[in-house]
């Protein structure tokens, strides 16, 4: 199958690809990992709506597409070769297609790095930190950091390297979820605001939701296990919330994972450690950030019902140590 140019290996599978379908494709002699998004849908010409819906929903489509080719832009920009690079982003017929070099990964993953030596696992822990501190230059944040998409790569020279892969959850600080939006996310690696939003708290995000899920990523990899919690909660983010600490296996970690690590995974987001703050720690510098970030908006492909004012005016989002304490007395 012909997609723009880009020749299919094979079908399109779904197997851990959430909101998309995925596969690898050749094209100029070259092998590409492509992934057909399955949302939004752009209205061609044969579909039977009506040209008021098809006007929407093609608006729709037009500002997500604007919107991820400036993300796109931006990681392109700013990754130091640890943040894939987006080699294409296009629409073909009814979806949007993003394609990226194919890369050979190795089968383990970050989370089983036993076979790995130490020194390579601080490699990459070191690598993860400077290419999520690029992305936040950048004026972006992941939203979505889990093991899944993170590339575990061998060098000719037999080290172990690692890109971040997955941008289609990023978003601008200029444009934070409120609640209500669209936020996901993987239970295991997030972060406490992420879950208090997804219940409506009014709580706003920053990219201190990246340093909580980083900080759980590299323990595990770096110990081969999650910090210790208190068995009748499922996830971290649930043992936070409710004020049960996460204790960090110090004595496995060495330096000075020992003392970064409790600071990226605070409850609270405001007493986290930022990435820049971290790579000091390491005596190495971040790019500068972006001084402006562009402010755009997420697409609105269904009617959305009016919006009614409060009368007791507009709801702020509260600080994030009220709805902490709040939570942790329920």
């Amino acid at each position: 199958m012909d997609i723009n140019g880009y020749i299919l290996e094979g079908d399109l599978q779904t197997t851990g690809g959430g909101n998309c379908r995925w596969g690898f494709a050749q094209k100029g002699g070259k092998r590409f990992f492509i992934k057909e998004l399955l949302t939004p849908v752009y209205p061609t010409d044969d579909v039977e709506i009506s040209d008021r819906i098809r006007e929407i929903k093609r608006k729709g489509c037009a500002d997500f597409a604007h919107r991820q080719a400036l993300i796109y832009k931006a990681i392109n920009e700013y990754s130091d070769g640890a943040l894939v690079h987006i080699h294409d982003f296009f629409r073909f017929g009814s979806h949007f297609y993003v394609t990226m070099p194919a890369i050979e990964s190795l089968p383990e993953g970050v989370t089983r790095t036993e076979s790995f030596s130490m020194e390579d696992r601080c490699r990459v822990c070191r690598l993860l930190l400077s290419a999520v501190a690029s992305l936040h230059s950048a004026g972006l944040t992941h939203g979505d950091l889990k093991p899944a998409n993170i590339l575990m790569t061998k060098l000719p020279s037999g080290h172990i390297t690692a890109r971040i892969i997955d941008f289609e959850d990023c978003y601008f600080t200029s444009e934070i979820p409120e609640p209500g939006d669209s936020v996901k996310g993987d239970q295991r690696y997030m972060a406490p605001e992420t879950f208090l939003l997804m219940t409506g708290e009014e709580i706003k995000l920053t990219q201190a939701v990246d340093v909580f899920s980083l900080g759980l990523i590299i323990h595990e990899m770096l110990t081969g296990k999650f910090p210790k919690y208190d068995d009748q909660y499922d996830y971290p983010f649930e043992a936070a919330i409710s004020g049960s600490p996460l204790m960090i296996l110090r004595r496995r970690l060495p330096a000075p994972y020992d003392t970064i690590l409790p600071r990226m995974l605070a409850t609270e987001p405001e007493k986290r450690i930022t990435l820049e703050e971290v790579l000091k720690v390491f005596g190495a510098k971040v790019r500068e950030p972006k001084t402006e970030t562009p402010d755009v908006k997420g697409p609105k492909t269904r009617y959305d019902p009016p919006v009614r004012e409060d009368p007791d005016g507009p709801r702020r989002p509260r600080p994030a140590s009220e709805i902490f304490k709040k939570a942790s007395d329920l």
